[in-house]
């Protein structure tokens, strides 16, 4: 991601982000990957934790998907050091075009993302 695709998303996107997080929660895409990492995760997960990724995570890299010759979303992977286990992040999939958490997850903070998803 170049300097002008970053200062983008911290500068616009993260703003419309923050207002979504406080009415509430965005949205998360579907609830069974929230409920599985909960249950497996290494690391204890909470709403402000979700929130404090979305607010202040870095953003990672972007993905545009396109479906008919027609783009149908933009999404950005977030991550955020947690504080309590310097051994692994939370991250998360946020969708740009629908303001929605697709998936999230608990990542080793060594890992690189040579093998990011994006769904």
């Amino acid at each position: 991601m170049n300097r002008k695709e970053r200062d983008y998303l911290n500068n616009v996107i993260r703003p419309i982000i923050i207002k979504d997080c406080n009415e509430d929660l965005p949205k998360i895409n579907s609830i069974i990957p929230y409920k599985d990492l909960k249950r497996k995760s290494p690391i204890p997960l909470t709403k402000e934790d979700i929130i404090d990724t979305l607010s202040t995570g870095d953003f990672i890299t972007t993905k545009i998907t396109i479906q008919n010759n027609v783009l149908s979303d933009k999404r950005s992977p977030l991550r955020k050091n947690m504080k309590n286990d310097s051994e692994y992040d939370f991250a998360l999939t946020y969708s740009l075009m629908i303001n929605e958490i697709i998936t999230v997850w608990a990542n080793k903070n060594i890992d690189n993302h040579y093998s990011l998803r994006f769904d």
